[in-house]
């Protein structure tokens, strides 16, 4: 057994994981997000749903999410560039009609300045770092720090922040999300 520290696991409270409230994928999906006519799409945005719940209450469940560690944090920015990128190629699609409800809400997410500073183009690389563990071939390595957080990469792609006020963008960017999709979701 392992006798390293609590993960978010040791905070976990079944009673607030169901609460009752479990639906059959089906009448659920018509009732939700887009409305009757797209359950496909409904579908996709109660996965999205469910990624950002996740990040923003289980990955960090008794953490301080200014000071997370490495793959908790990780997996909580991977999954909201996930989200965000998904959402703006779903927006632009002509494929995947929205209503204009649905478009208020997807516009609410998408341009926050949150959103609008973890998607910018010139951050992508620091995405792919995360994702792929390798740097991007134009970045000068010498502002590679390895005994700083995220190698010290943070002011190189996000050059107004440091470690901290990164960390509070992404927890913020990741609270508002989630909030916007479940109040989409149960509107």
């Amino acid at each position: 057994m392992d006798s390293g520290p609590d993960t978010f696991i040791a905070h976990l409270d079944v009673h607030k994981m169901d609460g009752g409230r479990d639906k059959r994928a089906a009448r659920y999906y018509a009732r939700v997000f887009n409305g009757n006519d797209t359950p496909a799409i409904n579908g996709l945005l109660v996965g999205f749903q469910g990624m950002m719940n996740f990040a923003d209450t289980i990955v960090s469940a008794g953490s301080d999410v200014r000071n997370l560690e490495y793959t908790a944090f990780k997996i909580r920015y991977l999954a909201l560039y996930a989200v965000l990128g998904s959402l703006r190629k779903l927006h632009g699609d002509p494929n995947y009609p929205l209503s204009n409800r649905s478009t208020g809400f997807v516009k609410d997410i998408i341009d926050s300045p949150g959103a609008q500073a973890i998607t910018d183009r010139s951050a992508k690389p620091f995405r792919n770092t995360l994702m792929h563990y390798n740097l991007h071939p134009r970045l000068d390595v010498s502002k590679v720090k390895l005994h700083e957080p995220f190698f010290g990469l943070v002011p190189e792609y996000f050059p107004a922040r440091d470690v901290q006020t990164f960390g509070t963008l992404v927890d913020t960017c990741i609270r508002e999300t989630a909030a916007t999709l479940n109040e989409w979701a149960g509107s």
